[in-house]
């Protein structure tokens, strides 16, 4: 299974917030709001992606234990 190019960009998004507040420095940014909503829409994004993938791994592995 392989994640869209949707979910793909929005981890790029997630990763840099992450690497700017875990490594503070010259080259920190200033978040906004609305950059911290890009964020949470982003994760949630991600989320969904990954339980629905969870999801459909679990459907198939069910399906071939009841075969």
């Amino acid at each position: 299974m392989k994640f869209d190019r949707e979910v793909k960009v929005e981890t790029q998004i997630i990763n840099g917030y992450y690497f700017t507040e875990r490594y503070p420095g010259d080259e920190s940014i200033e978040v906004t709001k609305e950059d911290l909503d890009v964020c949470a829409d982003a994760v949630e994004h991600c989320r969904e992606s990954i339980l629905k993938m969870i999801q459909e791994i679990e459907n198939e592995l069910n399906e071939n234990e009841e075969s």
